[in-house]
């Protein structure tokens, strides 16, 4: 499957969801409002087929998984455990467990959908306890136990209000780093008044914010080897100048600690000191552009 494929198949998924007026989940019950708003993306005949990952995603966790500001001496016959946060039909998991990963790793998945994880064409995952029904408030892992927390294109669908406490527990299972793509733009089928796919738009800043809350500050080292330092198998893996959809965060700092180095690294940065792996951190934090990016929803408070 080509990414054109990939972004056709998307573009499907979301057509069949949105054939019929969607509300949006608030308010009481909205756990379960999106739990069966998702189950609907998994239901019928477009998911009989065997789906393959999409090319940007493997080439993103490629790079990830090659770079050497998070991973230093360790050597890659030594597995490193990894969480998909919001696998879907376990896709991502079932990549790194056929061993294609450039490294070795045991990668495991969590699902809202109970639909995506009954349904996955990999059902010894569901069999074997890689791949599992639950919501990422409620992780069922226990404290530092991951070496890679992963989630792609997840959090942009999470009420706002609950974001605090997955942020909490996303940092509580990681022993190592956190690496997230974020849409901060809206669905192509949201109103922009009510949306009920792309439901917390935020800029940047609003979301280092949550995760400094949860103790966590930017990895600026890995941001600059992604971008200038990684032997890229995929060089479309990330283009931070037309979207910067990628986030990564060391966590385990508690909540005191995350916020002031969150200040530091844009104070030393507005006074020209130099933050970050190639100088990362004088496009993190110093333009507005980036921090505060979004297509259509910067004001969103």
């Amino acid at each position: 499957m080509t990414r054109w494929d990939a972004a056709l198949l998307a573009l499907l998924m979301l057509r069949h969801l949105c054939s019929a007026s969607q509300p949006a989940c608030e308010g009481e019950g909205e756990g379960e409002c999106q739990r069966n708003l998702y189950d609907q993306v998994y239901t019928g005949d477009m998911y009989s087929e065997r789906i393959v990952v999409g090319t940007r995603e493997v080439g993103l966790m490629t790079n990830v998984l090659l770079c050497p500001a998070l991973w230093g001496d360790r050597e890659a016959s030594e597995p490193l455990s990894v969480l998909d946060a919001g696998a879907g039909r376990g896709i991502m998991v079932d990549w790194l467990r056929q061993g294609r990963a450039p490294r070795a790793v045991e990668g495991v998945g969590i699902e809202l959908s109970g639909v995506a994880v009954d349904s996955s064409p990999w059902p010894e995952l569901k069999r074997n306890g890689t791949l599992v029904q639950g919501s990422l408030d409620a992780i069922p892992w226990p404290d530092r136990h991951f070496d890679l927390v992963w989630s792609h294109e997840v959090l942009e669908h999470i009420p706002a209000a609950q974001m605090p406490t997955v942020a909490r527990e996303i940092a509580r299972v990681a022993r190592g780093p956190v690496v997230l793509t974020i849409s901060l733009r809206l669905s192509f089928w949201d109103d922009p008044a009510r949306p009920h796919l792309h439901i917390t738009c935020r800029p940047r800043a609003w979301w280092d914010a949550v995760w400094a809350d949860a103790g966590c500050f930017p990895d600026l080292d890995f941001l600059g080897e992604l971008w200038r330092g990684v032997p890229r198998g995929y060089a479309y893996a990330w283009r931070p100048f037309e979207e910067p959809w990628v986030f990564a965060y060391s966590c385990g700092h508690g909540q005191e600690v995350a916020r002031a180095s969150l200040a530091s690294m844009r104070h030393r940065t507005a006074h020209g000191q130099r933050e970050g792996a190639h100088g990362w951190g004088a496009f993190y934090f110093g333009t507005h552009a980036y921090s505060h990016w979004t297509q259509d929803c910067g004001g969103a408070p």
